[in-house]
């Protein structure tokens, strides 16, 4: 860049580059794959128009749905191999569950995407029933 005034040009500062980009457009709510008695499988497909914002990684955040009033908390810990720096990520397996405790309840999720320009983006959020396959009846059913 080059100030002018009345004597003339200035001396020309140094080079400046930068990126501009838009926050990505909101993406859909992940949604279940499989469940057990200890794990729910989730996938999602990451927002099609991204602004300019190249996303880096991605997060995975939940709660209890009776607990209105608690946070979300993140599944993943901060800077975990299994979803950072992995921009084509599009399923995760959350393994945070007490198959006595968790079983039959429900769970919202949700997933937050990073971009390179230290934007963030959540998705809409889905409730999902930990709940495996029905177990075999202990014995056959009889008629009276």
């Amino acid at each position: 860049m080059t100030a002018y005034n009345f004597n003339g040009a200035g001396a020309t500062s140094a080079e400046f580059s930068y990126l501009t980009c838009i926050v990505p457009e909101q993406f859909a709510a992940p949604f279940r794959v499989f469940t057990t008695t200890t794990s729910i499988g989730i996938q999602w497909i990451a927002p099609k128009e991204i602004g300019g914002c190249d996303i880096t990684s991605y997060a995975i955040f939940m709660k209890e749905d009776s607990q209105a009033d608690s946070a979300y908390r993140e599944v993943n810990v901060d800077n975990d191999l299994m979803v950072r720096n992995r921009p084509g990520l599009n399923s995760f397996t959350i393994t945070a569950f007490d198959p006595v405790n968790d079983l039959g309840k429900h769970f919202n999720i949700y997933v937050r995407a990073y971009t390179r320009e230290a934007t963030l983006l959540d998705s809409d959020r889905v409730t999902i029933l930990l709940a495996d396959v029905p177990s075999k009846p202990p014995t056959a059913p009889t008629m009276t």
